[in-house]
């Protein structure tokens, strides 16, 4: 009887979703609008549609610095062939995997059919704000998953069932059309049971085309003007890894793969059904100081966001409760890729014969095998562990853990239990028999019945933080797996030669004079400490130009030269030697030694380094050189904040900070210190407090301040402001200048300006100002010599009011910034202000530039 019920429930459900979705459509870029008719032959029933256009396009749990302009789908009618209106709602779910009412608003279509097909009739617009995906701007449109309304089941998360459809398509004749189905006549049409209809719309004027034709696929890329040489190497990357991707997985189901250069800047990548997006990093920054530097990144991220043709895009998930079996398997097919091509898994390109490599090395991760134990340890010290079927429960911040590095590395301890080749046919067979449906974590796991359930649910369903260990003890060397089952590879190396094998459980070695025991020296597994899985432990030595910090006790040794005084009479310099010892990333001590040399006469000093940062909120720092001891530390409280989505954003929300000296040649004792509450996300302000002390034989100097801004909650490009700072010394002395930094633009020298020759020394200042900002990113970048891309221009200005104990001045400021992407699109800020400034009692005024500030920001990303 079970087994009858369901036989029918498949059967229904293969029925419902088998209907061919035809679209007609027409593309108005002046109104960033699809008009369109969608036309089903659904029987008579009652039948639900997802309008996900209108999801999240407004949420009031976020204030508008944080809100992306809205997408939304509008139903003008709902009709039969014939032309008779059907009975039809649009409603809120009550699902709660959906997020807040708001959140999910009006995204059920409820429509009733007759038996004689339906008809609808709507409009979706894109949002007009500077975006990747279902957006447009003056040059490129595009819109992944969900432009029209789609069938569902029951609307409770987010499934984007495979269908069938057919694409009728008009735009005007200055753009061209991109899409994910095959072309045939005036029409296009999906290759079978597709996730996605994909739509993108280029001006012509702006991309060019490079094509790579064979007999299997035609890959095209669509590139801006000058980037011919980017493009063509993302062609010969993409050929290589399709052709690596079928020999592994199985037939391509598209004939035609569309690779579109994207004007968002970054290192990104985006699929859907026979396209995919590439951030704009890797067209105009990837080559920036280095040519070639990020071929590697490029190569895999084309690799990632191919494998999405196979699994999340050929293979459906639900986006919110399964979205690993999308990105785990994608990043896993993308890693192994990656082997295959360089055998090893570079970041960056290391062997680029150029003196700047040595310079990245540090601000990149090395491969990213570090980068992903990096991410992993990361999220361990947030305070973050879930499991990776269970992804959904993390905070929305932290899912991407792990949904991609978590859950590639269970992938990667199940090809260290069952072999690479084995895993391969598995996920080859998964994909051969789910392609074009939509799968989920018990379907997908049901390939590995034959794998223990402890090593299952340790890899899958297990919250507890792995960390496996090698060590001595009386009964011999001990692999503690901490209670989990957990596939390790362990290498034991002893007088007699190597063995390895796989543990999948703690055990006692049976080995006699053993040299090293190393346990899973590949990082295959999501171990979130690795200095222990060796014994003895391992350090890297001084003069290690590479070092493995994960896996390596790091001894360094630091020389410095400081040059003090050379004049003619006087000739002095340091040399400083500094001896590390570094547990990453969460411990430091050191010892430094200075030799002062002033005339030939050497001064000798010795001090002292440490450094402890439990967690990715805490740090305490504290050294003693030339008889000053330094003390500092800084601590976040993290607070998960609802956001109207099913899960939260976890940030820090407390901060608290201080840094103090201790002379003790002068028995002087100073420091500071503060407290800051920010609340931007929510309400769109910040606000905290700092106090100052100095203490010495002579003097007592207590100075507070108290600080505020606020963001008018207003969706705009111009976010309106509101700033207050108050300075305030308890002894009465006048230690604020609030003009210290300005130079005069009316005069020569500063010295020269009346306004400047004012004392307006205090010991209290209140500095209020009221005005705007914008940021306007740039659509087309350009590059300055190789060195930076020209990304964008910001402006801000407003009125500003200083009140201190003898003046009260009136200013208006203008501000601008340029904002210049560096390699791999890090980010900078260089804001300079003007100012204007009128002294009330004096009844004068001048004209000033106020000191310029650099704003870095690694990795370009979403709000």
């Amino acid at each position: 009887m079970k087994r009858l019920i369901l036989i029918a429930f498949l059967l229904i459900t293969v029925l419902l979703f088998s209907f061919e979705y035809s679209l007609d459509a027409i593309f108005v870029p002046e109104n960033y609008e699809i008009t369109a008719t969608l036309t089903m032959n659904l029987p008579e029933g009652d039948y639900n549609f997802f309008l996900l256009p209108n999801y999240s396009s407004n949420n009031p749990y976020i204030h508008s610095l944080f809100k992306n302009k809205g997408t939304r789908i509008e139903i003008i009618s709902v009709k039969d062939k014939s032309g008779n209106s059907l009975e039809f709602s649009i409603e809120t779910p009550e699902s709660t995997w959906l997020g807040s009412k708001d959140y999910k608003k009006d995204t059920l279509l409820k429509v009733t059919s007759r038996g004689e097909g339906v008809v609808i009739r709507f409009n979706t617009y894109f949002s007009d704000e500077f975006l990747p995906d279902n957006s447009g701007n003056d040059e490129i449109f595009v819109w992944r998953f969900g432009w029209y309304p789609f069938l569902v089941k029951k609307l409770d998360s987010i499934v984007l069932y495979p269908h069938k459809w057919k694409l009728s398509i008009r735009y005007p004749d200055e753009w061209m059309f991109v899409g994910g189905g095959v072309k045939n006549g005036e029409n296009y049409y999906s290759n079978g049971f597709y996730a996605s209809c994909p739509i993108v719309f280029l001006k012509k004027d702006k991309f060019k085309i490079f094509k790579l034709e064979s007999k299997e696929n035609n890959l095209i890329v669509y590139y801006k003007k000058g980037q011919q040489g980017h493009a063509a190497k993302v062609a010969a990357f993409l050929n290589n890894v399709l052709a690596h991707h079928e020999k592994l997985l199985g037939k391509l189901r598209y004939k035609e793969i569309n690779v579109i250069q994207s004007n968002y800047p970054g290192l990104w990548g985006m699929a859907a059904d026979g396209i995919f997006l590439l951030g704009d990093g890797f067209f105009t920054t990837s080559d920036l100081w280095i040519p070639g530097v990020l071929d590697p990144a490029s190569y895999y991220v084309i690799a990632h966001e191919s494998a999405h043709f196979w699994y999340g895009v050929g293979v459906s998930v639900d986006f919110i409760k399964d979205n690993y079996l999308s990105e785990s398997l994608a990043d896993y097919i993308a890693h192994i890729s990656m082997f295959d091509m360089y055998n090893e898994d570079p970041f960056y390109n290391q062997d680029v014969p150029d003196v700047f490599v040595d310079y990245i090395y540090g601000l990149l991760p090395k491969t990213f095998s570090d980068y992903d134990q990096l991410v992993l340890l990361n999220t361990y010290r947030s305070n973050v562990n879930i499991s990776v079927a269970e992804s959904y429960k993390a905070p929305s911040n932290f899912r991407a853990t792990f949904d991609y590095q978590k859950g590639k590395r269970a992938l990667f301890s199940l090809e260290t239990l069952l072999g690479k080749e084995n895993l391969i046919k598995r996920l080859r067979r998964y994909y051969l028999e789910n392609v074009g449906s939509v799968s989920n974590s018990k379907k997908f796991l049901s390939y590995f019945s034959d794998v223990d359930d402890a090593v299952i649910n340790s890899l899958f369903y297990s919250q507890k933080p792995f960390d496996a260990k090698a060590y001595n003890t009386e009964n011999g060397i001990y692999i503690d797996l901490g209670g989990l089952n957990i596939p390790v590879k362990v290498v034991v190396e002893t007088t007699d030669g190597t063995e390895t094998f796989v543990a999948t459980q703690s055990m006692y070695l049976d080995y006699r004079n053993i040299l090293q025991v190393s346990v899973d020296p590949d990082k295959k597994t999501f171990d979130i400490e690795r200095h222990n899985n060796y014994y003895p432990v391992k350090f890297a030595l001084p003069f290690d130009l590479n070092p493995d910090l994960f896996d390596n006790y790091l001894l360094s040794v630091n020389f410095e030269f400081e040059t003090l005084s050379s004049t003619n009479t006087i000739n002095a310099y340091n040399l400083k030697y500094s001896l590390y010892f570094k547990d990453y990333p969460v411990f430091e001590v050191g010892l430094i030694s200075n030799n002062v040399v002033i005339d030939n006469i050497s001064l000798y000093d010795y001090g002292a380094y440490f450094k402890y940062s439990p967690d990715s909120f805490t740090t305490f720092e504290g050294k003693y050189e030339f008889g000053i001891l330094e003390a500092s530390f800084s601590i976040g409280i993290a607070e998960d904040i609802n956001v109207g989505n099913y899960s939260p954003i976890r940030e820090i929300k407390h901060s608290f900070a201080g840094k103090f000296y201790y002379n003790f040649l002068q028995d002087e004792i100073a420091g500071i210190t503060g407290y800051q509450f920010n609340n931007l996300l929510k309400y769109g302000y910040f606000t905290g407090i700092g106090y100052s002390f100095n203490l010495d034989s002579y003097e007592v100097l207590n100075s507070l301040e108290v600080f505020f801004t606020y963001f008018f909650d207003v969706e705009s490009l111009v976010k309106p402001n509101f700033s207050l700072v108050v300075d305030y010394n308890f002894e009465g002395k006048k230690i604020f200048k609030p003009f210290e930094y300005d130079v005069s633009l009316l005069y020569r020298k500063k010295s020269e300006d009346p306004f400047f020759n004012v004392d307006f020394s205090t010991y209290s200042v209140v500095d209020a100002f009221l005005g705007f900002a914008s940021m306007f990113p740039l659509e087309n970048r350009i590059n300055i010599f190789n060195l930076a891309s020209f990304s964008g221009i910001g402006f801000s200005g407003g009125f500003r009011y200083i009140k201190t104990n003898d003046f009260n001045i009136l200013g208006v400021q203008v501000s601008g910034a340029i904002k210049l992407g560096l390699v791999a699109d890090t980010m900078i800020n260089v804001v300079t202000a003007f100012n204007m400034y009128y002294c009330m009692e004096k009844e004068i005024f001048t004209l000033s530039m106020g000191k310029s500030t650099v704003g870095i920001q690694l990795f370009y990303t979403l709000k």
